[in-house]
C-alpha cells in the first residue's frame, strides 16, 4: 500500500512469502526502476454541422491517455502459479487515438421519448468509431513474452497495440398518443494486434427493443412497457490460458434473448415508483462479459433467472 512496503516480506510460508520487489524482479527483470512519472497529453476536436432541418452530422477526433492504475502497476500476489498476480511498474500509459463519425435526424416535432413529443414524432441517431490503442494495458499469462522474464504461467501485465471498432444506432418513434417504440443497437470488435488474437471482454452485437405506453400530466404520470433484449453469439474470444489471457472465461457462447416488463407512477417531479419483472420467461443464459473482468479467473455463473425489481426515487 506504500512504496516503503515494496521490500516487506509477508508472514506466510513458502511460495507465498515473496516480497513485491522480488516478484517484480522475477517476472520483469532485476534492477528496474519502480518510480513512474507520466506526462499524459489528451485532446479532442469535435465538429458538428446542421445538414438539413432536424438533421445534424458530426466528426469527433480524440487522443485520450490513461496511466496504469495501482493494480496494473504495483499489485503483487505470490503463491502457486494460478494465484500469482504481478503488477508491472514499467508499464507505459495507454493512448487511445479515436475517430468517430455519426449524426442524427428527427421529424414530426420530436422533443423527447414519451409524453414530451406528439404522435408521429421520430428520431434516428447513429454513429461508428474506430479506436487505435498504443500501449494498451493487457492482462496476460507469463510465457516469456517481450518484457516478461519467465514462463511460469502467473498473471502479468503488458503493453500491447490494440484496435477497437464499434457501431451504435438508436431509433425512437411516437406511434400514437400513448404509445412509443424504441430500438437500440450496439456492437464492438476488438483485436490484440501485438499477439494477433481477439481482445478480451469486448461485447458482441446487442439489440434492445422497447414498447412503451404512458400517460398522465405534470402532477401524476404513469408508464408501462416491455423490453426484448437480444444478444448475438460471441465467437471471437480470448479464453485460452495456454495461448491467451484466459479472461473470456465462458469461452465462445451462443446468443440469447430475454423479455422484461415494467411499469411505474410518478407524483410531480419529486416521487417515482417502478415495478418490473426481468427475464419474465426465466431464460437460462450467461452474459458474455464479467461484471468484474479483472479479478476472478473462474468460470462465469449463469445470469439471474426471473427477477422482481422494485425501485423508488425521491428527489428533494
Amino acid at each position: 500500500m506504500s512504496a516503503a512496503d515494496v521490500h516487506s516480506r509477508p508472514g506466510a510460508p513458502g511460495v507465498y512469502s515473496s516480497t513485491p520487489q522480488e516478484l517484480y524482479d522475477r517476472y520483469y527483470g532485476a534492477n528496474r526502476d519502480n518510480d513512474s512519472l507520466d506526462h499524459n497529453i489528451s485532446g479532442r476536436l469535435r465538429a458538428e454541422q446542421s445538414v438539413a432541418p432536424g438533421a445534424l452530422a458530426f466528426v469527433d477526433l480524440s487522443r485520450m491517455v490513461r496511466s496504469p492504475d495501482h493494480t496494473e502497476r504495483y499489485n503483487a500476489n505470490g503463491g502457486p502459479a494460478p494465484l500469482v498476480e504481478v503488477g508491472n511498474p514499467t508499464l507505459d500509459p495507454e493512448a487511445h487515438y479515436k475517430a468517430a463519425l455519426g449524426g442524427s435526424v428527427s421529424g414530426g416535432g420530436y422533443k423527447g421519448y414519451g409524453r414530451a413529443s406528439a404522435p408521429g414524432a421520430w428520431q434516428v441517431e447513429a454513429s461508428t468509431w474506430h479506436d487505435r490503442v498504443a500501449d494498451f494495458v493487457t492482462i496476460d499469462m507469463a510465457r516469456g513474452q517481450s518484457g516478461v522474464a519467465v514462463a511460469t504461467g502467473g498473471q502479468v501485465y503488458r503493453n500491447v497495440d490494440a484496435a477497437i471498432s464499434g457501431i451504435s444506432a438508436d431509433l425512437r418513434s411516437i406511434l400514437a398518443e400513448h404509445l412509443a417504440v424504441r430500438l437500440n443497437l450496439t456492437g464492438q470488435r476488438g483485436r490484440n494486434l501485438t499477439d494477433h488474437r481477439p481482445l478480451y471482454q469486448v461485447p458482441p452485437l446487442e439489440a434492445n427493443l422497447f414498447l412503451d405506453t404512458f400517460g398522465g400530466d405534470a402532477d401524476f404520470g404513469w408508464n408501462a412497457g416491455t423490453r426484448l433484449r437480444a444478444v448475438a453469439a460471441k465467437r471471437a474470444v480470448d479464453s485460452s490460458f495456454a495461448t491467451g489471457s484466459g479472461m473470456d472465461t465462458a469461452g465462445p457462447a451462443g446468443g440469447f434473448a430475454t423479455v422484461d416488463v415494467y411499469g411505474g407512477v410518478s407524483f410531480g417531479d419529486s416521487v417515482a415508483v417502478t415495478l418490473g419483472v426481468d427475464n419474465v420467461f426465466d431464460k437460462l443464459y450467461r452474459e458474455h462479459l464479467k461484471a468484474t473482468p479483472m479479478t476472478s479467473t473462474g468460470i462465469m455463473p449463469n445470469a439471474p433467472g426471473r427477477t422482481l425489481v422494485l425501485r423508488a426515487l425521491v428527489t428533494f
